[in-house]
């Protein structure tokens, strides 16, 4: 049944999946978000410089919140009955923890995607996805996903700019981020602006 829906989900939202998502789709790789930050950074402008951020999620796919994977399924416009059946396997997951022969008490999960699923997968860069849909809206702004791999890049002659477009990439990253119950580990996120030995901070 697994396969089965998640068959039928792919059909449906292939095409509206935003092109800057790279990951868990058929004939997509990493490697596809390589060419468009290389020709962000490459672009031909006089004396134009180029800022980007890598954005690190710290465990992104167990901290995905049900409630936000079945509006995006929503927002997908996937058929209620399509949405029903994954709607009903992420409600009410429990599991408890052994160890030493010892047992936890059984606890509810509202969050995150079930592993070693196919569904999962899907679940995931659907809610992936209406961030990468907020992220469209910047102005000046490039992003890039591979999974919950982001970046972020922004170029023009003025620093300024460039460091107050990315700055507003990452208002609505925080921003998604603390709707949808994700953590952005800020000590791995990176910051750098090419073609400068003196990079401006950003604030997260």
């Amino acid at each position: 049944m697994d396969r089965i829906i998640a068959a039928r989900i792919r059909d449906v939202i292939e095409t509206k999946l935003t092109p800057q998502q790279s990951g868990f789709r058929p004939g997509h790789s990493t490697l596809d978000q390589l060419p468009h930050l290389r020709a962000t950074l490459t672009r031909p402008t006089l004396d134009s410089r180029t800022g980007a951020v890598f954005v690190d999620y710290a465990k992104a796919f167990d901290t995905a919140d049900h409630d936000r994977i079945v509006s995006a399924m929503r927002e997908m416009d996937l058929p209620p009955h399509t949405i029903r059946w994954p709607a009903s396997f992420l409600k009410g997951r429990q599991a408890k923890v052994r160890v030493n022969r010892k047992s936890s008490p059984l606890m509810l999960f509202r969050r995150g995607v079930p592993q070693g699923t196919v569904l999962g997968p899907l679940m995931f860069i659907m809610v992936m996805n209406t961030l990468s849909k907020r992220l469209s809206q910047v102005p000046l702004l490039f992003h890039g996903f591979f999974a919950d791999d982001l970046t972020l890049a922004a170029r023009h002659v003025n620093r300024d700019i460039i460091n107050s477009t990315l700055q507003q990439g990452l208002n609505v990253v925080d921003e998604w981020s603390k709707d949808c119950f994700m953590e952005i580990n800020v000590a791995k996120t990176q910051y750098t602006l090419f073609g400068t030995s003196d990079p401006d901070p950003l604030s997260l």
